[in-house]
């Protein structure tokens, strides 16, 4: 392969990675009425968009002639693709970025049969209409020194890819650690429910016993209560200090961090509890982790 064709090869990956970037930025902006960074990295590019057409251009431009194999043949290859790159990022973060397990026809929540036809319908309209004018600007690139420029652009990408891939991972181990201590301020509700409940009926069976052995008992037994009650209490708020400490996190710098993932995508799946990114997170806010003995 000679460098000019390598350069053209990550001349169309960069141009169309950005240019589904673009699409999802639209797409989501008309139907959820707000503009936010769709794409998986932090910067202006949808990989899996550039992978997908470079995939395309080296199987159906050769034959794209015919309308017909060529919205097939686009179909079923991007399909393959969404398929595949659903499944892989599911196994690798635990979470599914995409789900249409609500579309007539879906296999797994991967891909339906609503958005094939559209990939296949866009397919045709990209390799017919819009292939030939990047290809004109590829080839115009290739001669003239703009195309060193491909050179700081693609170490942006890579480092993209490992600061997006490491905030992931570091927000995996945050809603893991979320719902951990969740389960701990649940568990000391119920400890402080059991300690109550269980020393109020043992002072009044030894009241019950004997006057003075009892108010002697029930002194002793106030004060084991009470030391037990505030240790159970500073565990709790210990506790709910964490949580509050990593809400704030997640919610915070929404251009690059995990407040622009939860921004981009509030409706991925969190599969280990089958549950939005969105509602996962509401779902262990302080408030909503209830402390019975207090209510």
């Amino acid at each position: 392969m000679t460098i000019n064709a390598l350069i053209q090869i990550l001349n169309f990956f960069l141009i169309y990675s950005f240019l589904g970037w673009v699409v999802e930025v639209a797409y989501h902006g008309v139907c959820q009425g707000v503009v936010v960074n769709r794409g998986f990295l932090n910067g202006p590019v949808c990989p899996i968009y550039g992978f997908g057409m470079l995939l395309i251009l080296y199987v159906l431009l050769p034959i794209s002639d015919n309308l017909l194999v060529l919205f097939l043949g686009g179909m079923l290859l991007t399909t393959a693709i969404e398929l595949f790159g659903g499944w892989i990022l599911e196994k690798l973060f635990h979470m599914r970025w995409w789900d249409y397990s609500k579309e007539p026809l879906n296999l797994h929540g991967y891909i339906c049969l609503k958005f094939s036809l559209a990939w296949g319908m866009g397919v045709v309209a990209i390799v017919r209409i819009i292939h030939p004018i990047v290809h004109n600007i590829s080839r115009f690139v290739l001669r003239t020194p703009l195309k060193f420029i491909l050179i700081p652009f693609m170490i942006l990408f890579l480092v993209d890819i490992i600061a997006t891939v490491a905030t992931i991972l570091n927000l995996k181990k945050e809603l893991l650690t979320l719902e951990h201590l969740a389960k701990e301020m649940r568990e000391f509700s119920d400890s402080m429910t059991e300690v109550i409940g269980g020393k109020a009926h043992e002072i009044d069976v030894k009241f019950d016993e004997g006057r003075v052995q009892a108010a002697l008992g029930k002194a002793e037994l106030m004060q084991q209560l009470e030391e037990r009650r505030e240790k159970i209490e500073q565990e709790f708020d210990e506790r709910r200090r964490q949580i509050e400490q990593i809400q704030t996190r997640i919610h915070a710098n929404k251009l690059c961090g995990y407040g622009r993932i939860l921004a981009a995508f509030p409706h991925a799946v969190v599969t280990r509890r089958n549950v939005s990114l969105k509602e996962f997170i509401e779902n262990h806010r302080v408030s909503e982790i209830t402390w019975r003995i207090k209510q």
